[in-house]
């Protein structure tokens, strides 16, 4: 009996010993992850790369546009990849006392978004995290940031050869014309007939045209031209500057070249073509 009295009572002293220590036990308030930044994706409308190529970027009412070293559309998805820093994470944080220990003395990228700047430094050999200096502090995150950055101009180009808004209404074609009026599709000449749903397939042929590849170009003298009509009254002019391997049409309002696959030419130069491979 007085054994078991003796055991209850060092249970008990037991119990009252741990809870006075977790009572009096310093809490920590150090978060487990670090935040880069509070800004919002949605907020930004301006981003800078100005190492290691530089390249400005502007969203506008009909969404991103290059304004630097080119003046074009942008990639959306491109544009989105820079932002995801913006909800990065991070298990550590350094001071900036010694950037020269993370190679952010001499970044290898650098990033503005908005008024946030994110440098970019060595890779971690034994996490293969990327230091990332950003609001007075070093953080370590995936590298998929920093190659995000790395990209070069081009790929932030818009491979779409038409813009959202733009849609056709008329192609004025190297032998031949089209032009939809009162919503009825006409083509001249004519050497066959063609119905109303194989001109409006032949129609977003180039409405959802996307090219392999699109890159700044210069204009090339006597080249052909095509010329297609908008339903906003405006119009867009382009210039064909390869047929054979590959299709290459240049957008004389921004000067970019846009690649497509070799079968794509006809397809989108003679409608009865289309047609015919449609049928098939």
């Amino acid at each position: 009996m007085k054994s078991r009295i003796v055991l209850n009572l060092v249970l008990f002293a037991l119990v009252v010993g741990i809870g006075l220590l977790l009572y009096f036990k310093p809490q920590s308030n150090a978060p487990s992850e670090y935040r880069l930044s509070t800004l919002q994706a949605g907020d930004i409308k301006r981003v800078t790369i100005d190492k290691p190529a530089v390249l400005s970027l502007e969203k506008r009412d009909r969404g991103w546009f290059i304004t630097h070293p080119f003046k074009a559309r942008a990639n959306a998805v491109q544009v989105e990849r820079l932002l995801e820093i913006l909800s990065a994470t991070s298990k550590q944080r350094f001071p900036t006392n010694d950037l020269t220990r993370f190679d952010l003395d001499q970044p290898q990228a650098r990033l503005t978004l908005g008024e946030q700047t994110f440098s970019f430094g060595a890779l971690n050999p034994l996490s293969v995290e990327q230091y990332v200096a950003t609001a007075d502090n070093v953080y370590l995150v995936p590298p998929r940031y920093g190659a995000a950055v790395a990209m070069p101009p081009n790929t932030f180009l818009n491979h779409l050869l038409l813009a959202d808004n733009e849609t056709p209404t008329g192609f004025d074609l190297p032998g031949y014309k089209l032009a939809r009026v009162n919503g009825a599709w006409s083509v001249s000449p004519a050497p066959a007939e063609l119905s109303q749903d194989q001109l409006n397939r032949f129609a977003d042929e180039w409405r959802l045209a996307y090219s392999i590849a699109s890159e700044p170009a210069k204009p090339a003298p006597g080249a052909e031209q095509i010329k297609i009509m908008l339903d906003n009254g405006g119009s867009v002019l382009l210039q064909v500057l390869q047929k054979q391997p590959q299709l290459i049409l240049l957008r004389d309002d921004e000067m970019i070249a846009y690649r497509f696959p070799g079968d794509v030419a006809k397809r989108l130069l003679d409608p009865f073509a289309a047609a015919s491979k449609a049928q098939k």
